[in-house]
This record gives structure tokens, C-alpha cells and sequence, in this order.
């Protein structure tokens, strides 16, 4: 997601994202903290109590101790922004592949 004006993100829109999330019965929670910035959880329901879900992360920011809290629960994926449809797409087959 971004709140740059079009053309200068590097993600999918803040509406479309919430599109997304809602058409799948998930929930988004927003957290901001100045001079920290802002945070977006998006939850989607899982298939069963021990859904397989892949998760990648995409952050501007380096991996630091809050993304290692997001790797202990089950993220299996990291992608520096801005990235291009090619990096995306291999990162992607690379965590699907992963047992």
C-alpha cells in the first residue's frame, strides 16, 4: 500500500487493498506512532486450524526486531520496496516452494 499520489508508489492502493481484504471476510488494523510511522496488520481467515497460508512481507525498511516478531508467527517471505513484477514473481515461487 501507499499513500503517495499515483504514479509514485510501490504497491497496490489503500482502497484496493481494503477491496481485497473485506471481499475475503478479513479485517485491516492500522497503528501510527510519530516519528515511527504506520503500521497495517491485515488478517484473512484461515481454512482449518492449521492453514498453510504463505506470507510475504514487503516493507521500505530493513528487517529489524519488529520483522523478526512477524517471522516468528509464521511469515515465510521478505521483499525490500520498491520492487519490480519480475522480483515479486520469483519471490513468490520461491516461498511456494518452500516445504
Amino acid at each position: 500500500m501507499s499513500s503517495k499520489e499515483i504514479g509514485r508508489g510501490s504497491g497496490p492502493g489503500m482502497a484496493s487493498v481494503y477491496g481485497i481484504i473485506n471481499n475475503h471476510q478479513g479485517v485491516i488494523e492500522v497503528s501510527s506512532e510519530p516519528g515511527q510511522g504506520s503500521t497495517c496488520d491485515l488478517f484473512l481467515p484461515a481454512q482449518g486450524p492449521r492453514s498453510r497460508v504463505k506470507v510475504i512481507l514487503t516493507s521500505g525498511h530493513s528487517l529489524n526486531s519488529q520483522t523478526d516478531k512477524i517471522f516468528s508467527q509464521g511469515c515465510t517471505g521478505f521483499l525490500h520496496k520498491p520492487f519490480s513484477i519480475q522480483s515479486l514473481t520469483l519471490k513468490i515461487t520461491e516461498v511456494l516452494q518452500q516445504t
